[in-house]
């Protein structure tokens, strides 16, 4: 540490404590000499980094070393000479470097105001200059600069040296602005650094620094003066002072702080997900009012940044706060199970498991529960929430499917929950620790149906209830984010005071000083002055086809460089914004920024600039439903840009960085995920007790004297835990624990003494002690991997950066803008185009807005805002109604950035000609909102509806809305949406009659406020309409979400050309559609109309409609109150005097115009009067077919092609080929064909009759003589081939009968006879036969015969199932064993000390089970297992369980054997047998040593030396695997060992072949393969039981070494061949290793490996080493090859001699010519064998071989390694050889 450590010696200030050590150094340097000065840097060093200030530069960076204070300068100087800055903080950034280091040690050095001229000031220059300021590079700008200011003490240092900042430069000053400015905004704890505002203190008084005022309205110094003023003025304040005062002063005016620990006063401090004591807060938050009456920051860009924030913010979280209120959907029993790290997240998940749904299974396939990136609470007993968290893992994103499985899983769904607070964090750590103690248990119980036990079990685990609070938290945070990293904003006068600017300067200053006007209809393009005399409406409407106000919008966008454009309903607004950006485009090199609240506006606006010509287009974000724009997004761009270019070098060191740390998480969560034991992890509870507590630690030692040990049952070793197992579970000590040296007797009693809750809580302690360094060491590293993963992202952004710069136009969604802040800022587009844009809240309108603001940063301000919308209709949405305008608080969050510039009095302009609706339509809004709205003359010609007697009509009724419907979800009925059921079905029914008049569905829609109402016709419309269904958009289903009544609805998500819109009245503002059906819902007694009172909601629904438009309301509820008389009284006065006002549709027959209208409101009256869409008469239209129509009368297909095809009428027509007369059979509307009329009997030519012909196959000679030749008819005939058979009339008289008969040769190798028939074989006879092999695994091959070669991997699911677990991979795969504790134990014999999947050491017990089954009878089966379902019980028991043979030597039934003698035993396929029988199906005396006195298994038997085969065990009945059977672990376990063994050495082999045949070796793959290669199946189950004290028990082998030899074989050369000299780390490894082979296949006696590896390592040296020194150590080599290999191995010698003599011969080109060319004619290594069928065997030294196909041996040869005979003869192996015990040799 420095600064307060130096101050605390007793020296007064830095200088002195500089001078102090700097002589210290100095003297030193002098006695040890010149290598001293650079930290005694060694000639290798400066070899190896070279000299000067780059050499000591890198090695400082690359290596450990102490660093002096010349180094520092050094050091400093080599950071100057890098080119480029990024490339810099790059490499001091680096996990693996020690640049952070380097900046703490340069900076310790600093002892007075010159050393931070010449230390501190260089370390901030390579930190912000022009190149490190770019947007895209300040992910590494921030880190670096952070690190320099947590250097200890140098902040305070430099708040001290009041001078230096006072009188240092002007570009010094501005550099220690930019410093704190960009640490401001990022850090809160520079925020709030009494030092920083010290040092800005300090600035400030200079008064000539850049940015200091943008930097104290970021610290908000001097609000945090006035927030103690502003508590005492409030206490003191008198209530007569109050009167007309907007604000609540009992509330609104207490500042921030206080409240709860993220209350700041500083938003940019506020957590964004709201910690758990927010939630819980019932005070009064402090938000800033629109009349600014208890504003608390001075500065207006700060306070309108911070205004929007906390509104933004507050909205939110009032949604959070009400649904944990209303407890809608909750999830029970939420606990924490474990941790996940491995699906290529960027932060650690918690894995929380709730119960599954309490009400009846849904189906989840269709819900959004449990989705990704939503915020969940979890609340304790009392309801207070506990913590928060995000779900980052959630089975809803798997294959199509799996969700509804996952959801409705018995044991309840899991998902992955991350958690940002870090108290929280280390809570969540300590729970999973606990709860997975428990989990083992309730997964047994659960196994086994205890389902009472098991819900006995979760009891006992820290549980919560889990409440959803936000899933659409997401889409705000990326705009919170942004506002509190916006430091400036432009248009100061314009968007901070509705004011043009006070210079007069409000033209954009982009333009040039003419401009283009593109090509309008028949208008030329022209050319005009950019002047206000020039640029006038008249000329632009003269010279185009624009209208006047048209024009006067063009030329405001033109000449205010904050334009305001109001478009009502249908006076081209997106042809408008399209215009304008055309002319930018072409005149300008300006790029446009296309804002739209919602993608479908996007898309539309970006297809209509498509349109016009411009392709210079790029869409952010994924979401288009546009085929158009397909191409144009952003993430297929940059794809194909990436795979073009490949990954750059900072994604690559990023990737590297990332999966390095994670590998080391997960490591570390493998210490989490397992349970603490005596010893383990790092150390375990052994060794917090051993220095912390000694005396309870000597408590629980067995005691043990020299030459003695303590022993427990059957003379077993006694575990060094067992005395702790015994305290800790609460039991009394035994008798010989005093005879321990103990210490103090009575400490000794009154620790054993303890009850066990005071054990409980000390063993937790203990625990919780043993797993806190793992958990701060996670919590560093997950740090880490946060940043890295900023990085990686910042990298990966660089082809998107190019991409954005070669686009003209760049289109995004608001939310969009806010996610791509970064790079936007980066490209800074010059023109701000915003669609809808009173329908966009204002701080997404701020957060796209680019600005200089910090003067270290390149962002350019934006040029250019031009806002299209209007505020006449819906406001933006906010789901708070206290913060909207309407209800009167005065916080108008909904008033959007466009509402409030306008209604502040800046200039604007407004469209006036609409071109969507027809006259009548427009009238409406004309009268209520627009009273200088123009109809274009095209809306004159708009067609009548077809089938109505009016184009508007109101259909009044007085039927009551619903109650509210039941949520199946949701448990407290929370849910306030309005449904009306009458008039949801004649909406629907109304669809079908316009569909009936020929209209097409994209014609139509049907829109309602309400989402209950419209999740009613939806459904509805599904059940009604049958070839139609109804589409709902993407922002209906977020609205649903919120509301909780998404249900089933994503189905309906899916725009196709057969779906009829469906919509709330909120999400289709700015669309359009021919017909409007509109359903108001609400009708009731107290006039209540919610939304309709509202007349932006009204205008916006009375002017989609271009057509025609049908209203289904109540009048009698819109005109009872007087909110409800102002918005719809002109409306409906207007309806009754036009006549439009009915009490049903007014229908009428488009056929028979004559006939009166019929006002229709019931579906049964439709389906009467109207079926088919006229009129209920016939049609009586006689068809080409010559039978009546049989429909009703119906205005479509009036043609009837239609009706023709439907006609099902009998068939008049007689078959063209039928000479006899025959009515054809068949429908009219089908081909009349052959005639089918039966004929008969009948002669045919060969003699036969057949009975029954048709008409068609008699109707001619020839033809009859065709079925004579097909007659079926069976004779007897004798073949060319000698096969004498049945077979048919035709294939006996045909010119080349056809021999049925099968070949019956047999198929050469296989032996199978050939499948081919004898007719076909044409001498290559063919086998069909599945292989049938049995694979190791203990499945059959089911792939065609294959003689000769390997059965491939089984694909099978894996057999592998334990009492714990089961794998789920394929079983070609490698699979672990299972190191869970083993479960079986019983009363009689002790509990098995090993792991799960170790080979049991336990005795068999033979007593029968005395538990009692559910129908209350003794269970059958042996002490030990699992007691079988009751319908096994010998009493019980169905007659033919009863019957089945249980004993297969005496073939004694069920029923009459003695299970007291001989109990059962059922196996998992549901077979049983007695225990005698099973015993001998399993050779368990192969196992064990039996007792012939007593028949008692008394001792153990070695496995491995027995007789006991590696195939797996199967039922005697039915041949299915055998597992879960606790009597016959020990060889059920050593089997499947073998086989898990046998899978990964398979994968081994595989690797080894890989890496081998590869050009280019990857040495760390190889390293890798070295760890998998010693991490082995038994190797897990040995370390495991290590853990247990009880690995001696283990008959598990080591490492292989014939494996490693192989290894050694590939690893070694390929070491050699990176190293370029003898100094080189890669040279001493390869020697290392070839050296460590040598003697490893001695010591095994493996001759041909050793003598391989002796000449290799000669060739090795050979390339590094003059051949005219000393050839002592090659020799050596050469000639043990040559003279002392024990088994003379005659290529190897030869290859010996041919180099020896080279040696001697040549000089040293030549001979490594020689070597080069002898190693390119030698051949790879093989690594291959091992398939899926065959065995493995070892010769008599232990060296494995394989023999494929069955595994007999057939043959005798000689071992490959050693030469001793291997093999065998008639499918057994030589007495010498024996099956290979694993990785035993």
């Amino acid at each position: 540490m420095y600064g307060h450590n130096r101050r605390s010696q007793g020296e007064g200030n830095f200088g002195k404590n500089h001078r102090k050590h700097g002589s210290n150094r100095h003297h030193q340097r002098k006695q040890s000499g010149s290598k001293q000065r650079f930290g005694g840097d060694s000639g290798s060093n400066r070899r190896r980094y070279g000299g000067g200030a780059q050499g000591i530069f890198d090695r400082l960076l690359n290596e450990d070393q102490q660093m002096t204070g010349t180094d520092a300068i050094r050091f400093l100087e080599g950071m100057a000479a890098f080119n480029s800055k990024p490339l810099l903080l790059e490499l001091m950034l680096h996990q693996q470097k020690h640049g952070i280091k380097r900046i703490g040690e340069i900076l310790s050095f600093v002892g007075s105001e010159g050393d931070l001229t010449k230390l501190f000031i260089p370390l901030l220059k390579h930190g912000i200059n022009e190149e490190t300021s770019k947007p895209l590079y300040q992910k590494m700008q921030s880190p670096y600069l952070h690190a320099v200011y947590l250097v200890p003490g140098i902040m305070d240092f430099l708040a001290e040296c009041e001078d230096f900042v006072t009188f240092c430069s002007k570009e010094t000053a501005d550099l220690l602005c930019t410093f704190l400015l960009i640490l401001s905004k990022k850090y809160g704890e520079v925020r709030n650094s009494e030092a920083v505002a010290t040092v800005a203190t300090n600035l400030q008084k200079r008064g000539d620094v850049t940015n200091c005022e943008t930097l104290h309205a970021l610290l908000l110094l001097k609000e945090k003066e006035l927030r103690e003023e502003t508590l005492e003025r409030l206490n003191s304040i008198n209530n007569n002072d109050l009167k007309g005062a907007a604000a609540c002063w009992a509330s609104d005016m207490v500042p921030p702080g206080g409240r709860h620990t993220n209350d700041h006063l500083n938003f940019r401090d506020i957590l964004i997900v709201p910690p758990a004591d927010e939630l819980n807060c019932l005070a009064v938050p402090y938000l800033p009012l629109q009349s600014k009456e208890n504003r608390i920051i001075e500065d207006e860009v700060s306070y309108l940044l911070d205004r929007n924030f906390r509104l933004l913010r507050e909205d939110v979280l009032k949604s959070m706060i009400s649904s944990l209120e209303e407890r809608r959907r909750p999830w029970h029993n939420a606990r924490i199970i474990g941790m996940d790290f491995s699906r290529g997240q960027s932060a650690m998940s918690f894995l929380v498991q709730v119960d599954p749904p309490q009400q009846r299974k849904i189906d989840w396939a269709k819900t959004r529960a449990l989705g990704s990136q939503t915020i969940v609470a979890f609340l304790d007993e009392d309801g207070e929430v506990v913590r928060t968290g995000t779900i980052s893992i959630s089975n809803c994103d798997d294959k199509k499917g799996a969700r509804h499985d996952w959801l409705n899983h018995p044991t309840g769904p899991i998902i992955g929950v991350t958690i940002e607070d870090s108290d929280a964090f280390d809570e969540a750590l300590g729970e999973a620790a606990v709860n997975r103690l428990m989990l083992k248990a309730y997964n047994n119980a659960f196994q086994e149906k205890r389902f009472p036990a098991a819900r006995g079990i979760v009891s006992q685990m820290k549980t919560y209830e889990m409440i959803e609070v936000s899933k659409s938290f997401f889409a705000y945070s990326s705009i919170l984010k942004g506002l509190q990293n916006l430091d400036g904003l432009p248009f100061h006068d314009e968007i901070l005071k509705a004011e043009t600017p006070k210079d007069g300067i409000a033209v954009p200053d982009y333009f040039p000083n003419e401009l283009t006007i593109p090509k309008l209809g028949d208008k030329p393009a022209f050319r005009i002055h950019v002047g206000e005399e020039d640029l006038t409406p008249e000329f632009l409407e003269q010279n185009s086809t624009l209208d006047t106000s048209q024009a006067k919008a063009v030329r405001h966008a033109l000449t205010n460089r904050v334009a305001l454009i109001q478009g009502p309903p249908g006076t081209g607004k997106t042809f408008i914004g399209g215009l304008i950006a055309q002319i930018i485009l072409q005149n300008t090199n300006e790029k446009i920024l296309c804002l739209c609240y919602t993608n479908h506006a996007l898309d539309q606006f970006l297809e209509h600039l498509l349109e016009a010509g411009n392709k210079s287009i790029v869409r952010l974000g994924g979401r288009t439903k546009s085929e158009a724009l397909e191409g144009y997004q952003l993430f297929h761009l940059s794809k194909a840009k990436r795979d073009e270019r490949g990954s750059n070098r900072g994604i690559r060191i990023a990737d590297a960085q990332f999966y390095k740390e994670r590998e080391e998480i997960e490591e570390l969560l493998k210490i989490f995920q397992a349970p603490v034991r005596w010893n383990f992890p790092n150390g375990g509870i052994a060794s917090i007790l051993r220095k912390e507590y000694p005396n309870e630690y000597q408590y629980v030692q067995v005691p043990s004297t020299e030459g003695f040990e303590t022993v427990g049952k059957n003379n077993q070793k006694m575990k060094k835990n067992y005395l702790w197992e015994e305290w800790e579970q609460g039991k009394k000590p035994p008798a010989f624990a005093s005879e321990a040296p103990i210490g103090s007797l009575e400490g000794f009693h009154e620790f054993w003494n303890q009850p066990k809750s005071e054990r409980a809580a000390f063993v937790l302690e203990l625990k919780e002690r043993v797993l806190e360094s793992s958990r701060m060491e996670l919590q560093s590293r997950l740090t880490q991997v946060k940043e890295l993963v900023e990085q990686r992202d910042a990298a990966r952004r660089i082809a998107d950066l190019q991409i954005l710069k070669d686009a003209s136009i760049i289109g995004a969604t608001t939310s969009g803008a806010a996610k791509y802040q970064d790079i936007l800022k980066s490209i800074a587009p010059g023109v701000i185009m915003v669609e809808e844009a009173g329908e966009v809240l204002e701080s997404h309108v701020l957060t796209a807005l680019s600005s200089r603001g910090i003067a270290g940063t390149l962002s350019e301000d934006t040029k250019h805002l031009i806002l299209i919308g209007d505020h006449k209709q819906l406001r933006p949405k906010v789901d708070t109604y206290e913060l909207t305008n309407v209800s009167r608080k005065g916080f108008d969050l909904d008033v959007s950035l466009f509402e409030r510039l306008i209604l502040g009095g800046l200039e604007s302009s407004c469209l006036s000609t609409q071109h969507r609706m027809r006259t009548d339509i427009s009238s409406f809004i004309r009268a209520q909102t627009y009273p200088r709205l123009i109809d274009h003359q095209s809306v004159m010609t708009f067609p009548d509806i077809r089938g109505l007697s009016q184009n508007i009509v109101f259909i009044d009724h007085d039927n009551l809305e619903d109650a509210r419907e039941r949520d199946e979800l949701d448990v407290n009925q929370t849910s306030t949406s309005k449904s009306n059921q009458f008039e949801a079905e004649l909406a629907v029914e109304t669809v079908r009659y316009l569909l009936l008049q020929g209209y097409a569905p994209s014609n139509l829609v049907v829109l309602t406020p309400y989402l209950g109402q419209l999740k009613k016709i939806v459904r509805l419309m599904e059940k009604e309409l049958r070839d139609v269904s109804a589409f709902i958009s993407e922002k209906d289903l977020e609205d649903f979400d919120k509301d909780g009544e998404e249900d089933e609805l994503n189905d309906f998500n899916k725009a196709e050309s057969r779906t009829v819109r469906c919509s709330s009245v909120d999400n289709y503002q700015g669309e359009e559609s021919d017909i409007v059906i509109a359903s108001l819902v609400r009708c009731n007694d107290r006039g209540t109309i919610g939304f309709l009172k509202e007349p932006q909601r009204v205008n916006v629904l009375l002017s989609r409609a271009r057509h025609g438009m049908i209203i289904i309301g109540s009048s009698k509820t819109l005109l009872q109150t007087t909110a409800g008389e102002q918005t719809w009284g002109i409306l409906l006065n207007m309806m009754e005097e036009r006549g439009q006002i009915k009490s049903g549709l007014p229908t009428v027959c488009r056929l028979h115009p004559e006939d009166p209208p019929l006002e229709l409101f019931e579906w049964s009256k439709f389906r009467y009067h109207r079926p088919n869409g006229g009129c209920h008469r016939s049609c009586n239209f006689r068809l080409a077919c010559g039978h009546v129509c049989p429909l009703k009368c119906h205005p479509i297909d009036q043609d009837h092609s239609v009706a023709e095809k439907m006609c099902v009428e009998a068939c008049r027509r007689i078959p063209p080929e039928c000479a006899h007369g025959h009515p054809c059979t068949k429908r009219c509307n089908q081909e009349c064909g052959h005639c089918k009329t039966l004929m008969g009997p009948v002669t045919l030519s060969c003699g036969h009759v057949k009975q029954r012909i048709t008409c068609h196959e008699n109707r001619s000679p020839e033809a009859l003589e065709l079925v004579s030749k097909r007659c079926v008819e069976r004779v007897e005939t004798t073949f060319s081939c000698g096969h004498k058979t049945s077979t048919t009339c035709s294939n006996a008289k045909s010119e080349n009968p056809v021999c049925p008969e099968p070949c019956g040769q047999v198929v050469e190798g296989c032996l199978h006879p050939c499948a081919n028939r004898c007719s076909k074989c044409d001498g290559k006879h063919i086998c069909r036969k599945k292989c049938g092999r049995t694979l190791f695994c203990g499945h059959d091959c089911e792939l065609a015969c294959h003689h000769g070669t390997e059965c491939p991997p089984c694909t099978k699911k894996c057999v592998a199932v334990c009492a714990h677990s089961m794998c789920c991979k394929s079983c070609g795969d490698s699979c672990a064993a299972c190191v869970e504790e083993c479960v079986w134990e019983c009363e009689h014999r002790e509990r098995c000390d090993l792991v799960c999947g170790a080979p049991c050491t336990r005795l068999p017990c033979n007593e029968r089970c005395k538990e009692k089954l559910r129908c209350g009878h003794q269970c059958p089966s042996v002490c030990g297992e699992v007691c079988p379902g009751e319908e096994y019980c010998v009493e019980c028991a169905s007659d033919d369980v009863k019957t089945t043979v249980v004993d297969m030597i005496m073939m004694e039934k069920y029923a009459e054997h003695d299970i007291d003698a001989d109990p059962i035993i059922v196996l998992p396929c549901g077979h049983f047998y007695g225990l005698e029988t099973l015993d001998g199906h399993f050779e368990l005396d192969k196992a064990y040593e039996k007792s012939s006195e007593t028949g008692e298994y008394v001792a153990i038997e070695p496995l491995f030396y027995s007789e006991i085969n590696d195939r797996p065990m199967k039922c005697p009945d039915c041949r299915a695997p055998i597992s879960l059977v606790r009597r016959y672990g020990r060889i059920l376990n050593y089997k499947s060992l073998q086989t898990l063994e046998r899978k990964h050495m398979t994968g081994i082999r595989k690797t080894f072949n890989d890496l081998s045949q590869a050009k280019k070796k990857d040495l760390q793959k190889m390293l890798n393969l070295r760890k998998e290669i010693e991490a082995s199946p038994m190797k897990l189950v040995q370390d495991a039981c290590q853990s247990l004290n009880s690995a001696e028990q283990v008959e598990a082998p080591g490492t292989s070494s014939s494996l490693l030899l192989q290894w050694v074989k590939v690893t070694a050369p390929a070491y050699g061949e990176k190293a370029k000299s003898i100094e080189s780390k890669q040279y001493k490894k390869a020697a290392e290793l070839f050296l460590e082979g040598i003697a490893l296949a001695a010591s095994t006696e493996s001759w041909l490996s050793c003598a391989s590896l002796r000449i290799d390592y000669v060739k090795f040296l050979l390339r590094f080493q003059s051949f005219s020194g000393s050839k002592t150590i090659l020799w050596e080599h050469l000639d043990w090859v040559i003279f002392e290999m024990p088994v003379p191995q005659e290529d190897q010698i030869a290859i010996a001699k041919e180099l020896k003599q080279k040696i001697a011969q040549s000089n040293d080109k030549a001979m490594r010519e020689a070597i080069a060319a002898m190693d390119a004619g030698q051949t790879n290594w093989n690594f291959g064998g091992g398939g899926a069928s065959g065995h493995w065997y070892e010769c008599p030294n232990g060296h494995p071989y394989f023999i494929g196909d069955c595994g007999g041996a057939m043959v005798t040869s000689t071992c490959y390694e050693c030469g001793a005979q291997i093999g065998g003869s008639s499918h057994r192996v030589l007495g010498s050889n024996r099956a290979w015990r694993g990785l035993g040799n």
